[in-house]
């Protein structure tokens, strides 16, 4: 077993690489904010071209791909995948079945060949529907809610959704998004396959079944099931995302035996949470509701060999957007030292 203390790159930031390393960091995962065609400037409410791509031609070169492993090779971490392809909204026809979805397609399996080639392992992937403005991402009824000390985290109420709205101008139900869903993996998985490419859903975020009308596809455990049972390879599985399986309904620990067993986590996100939906907010690690020793233990007895990527870290008080190197600092040493003590044995589950 070798559990690995991951995060996310930043763009453009040398300095940030050799902090990270600093800090324990052993895997890296890259996403849209890397690739050449991304642009800080961006109108983000634009679903026509966010991010500045253009959405039915774009897809990662295999030579920018090796220039970002070697850009972190060069710090000491593994570029191990890519959270999203590109652009962050790559796959919103696909989801909608709308004209063009086969073009998306074509434009992620170029994605995924050039992955393999360069020595990447796995691809996150999003199936949200979210409101116009909201691109495949966590969404939020605040972001400043104050955390201990004042610091700043994120917090969601359902209650405080009201509004109904139409992504794309159209709605689709739940059976609809399955069924584009299984159009989609029927043509993607045996380009992952090939290439060595671990394709993971990460679960909805936030875990609820509908959002502002709008159905949603992976909310809990048994919604993840049905999309596991189409196939039963390891390239097809899940991103263990603990901010949003911690607050689901049912048994954290029995869901890490279940799909860990078969090999079906492919990486893992901590997230502090407290409280359970429709209503939680995010927090420090230590006083999540989340049994950390708990959680990595129960990795540990499943032969969990990956990745485990801290995230949306508080905001501190010399803290400055959008860097949160105090949080990250924190999270990190944190989570190296329960690995550490797990793997040891010197600490039984349930400690903290």
């Amino acid at each position: 077993m070798a559990i690995r203390l991951g995060s996310w790159g930043r763009r453009g930031d040398l300095a940030h690489d050799t902090f990270l390393r600093q800090h324990g960091v052993e895997d890296v995962l890259g996403s849209y904010i890397f690739h050449p065609s991304f642009r800080d400037t961006a109108v983000w409410g634009d679903q026509s071209g966010v991010l500045g791509f253009d959405e039915l031609s774009s897809h990662w070169e295999l030579l920018d791909l090796i220039q970002l492993r070697n850009r972190f090779d060069a710090a000491g971490l593994r570029l191990v995948g890519l959270e999203q392809a590109v652009p962050r909204h790559c796959l919103e026809r696909i989801q909608f079945g709308l004209a063009g979805r086969d073009e998306q397609i074509n434009q992620l399996i170029m994605t995924i060949r050039n992955m393999g080639r360069a020595g990447l392992n796995s691809l996150a992937y999003s199936w949200s529907i979210n409101p116009p403005g909201v691109v495949n991402t966590s969404w939020r009824t605040s972001e400043a809610m104050p955390g201990r000390g004042g610091a700043r985290v994120t917090s969601f109420n359902l209650a405080e959704i009201s509004s109904d709205y139409l992504s794309r101008g159209v709605r689709v139900n739940r059976d609809e998004l399955f069924k584009n869903y299984e159009y989609f993996l029927e043509r993607v998985l045996p380009a992952a396959e090939e290439a060595g490419i671990r394709l993971a859903i990460h679960p909805d975020d936030p875990p609820v079944e509908s959002l502002g009308g709008a159905d949603r596809l992976f909310y809990d455990a048994e919604s993840h099931r049905k999309a596991l049972a189409l196939s039963s390879s390891r390239f097809h599985g899940i991103v263990m995302c603990f901010g949003n399986w911690g607050v689901m309904p049912g048994d954290l620990l029995a869901n890490i035996h279940e799909f860990g067993k078969d090999d079906r986590i492919v990486y893992c996100h901590l997230q502090g949470v407290v409280g359970h939906v429709p209503k939680y907010h995010e927090s420090f690690l230590d006083e999540s509701d989340l049994d950390w020793f708990q959680i990595l233990g129960a990795l540990r007895d499943v032969g969990f060999d990956g990745g485990v990527f801290p995230a949306h870290f508080p905001d501190t008080v010399f803290d400055s957007a959008p860097r949160q190197d105090n949080g990250v600092a924190y999270t990190c040493g944190y989570t190296r030292a329960v690995i550490q003590a797990v793997e040891a044995g010197g600490l039984k589950a349930g400690s903290k």
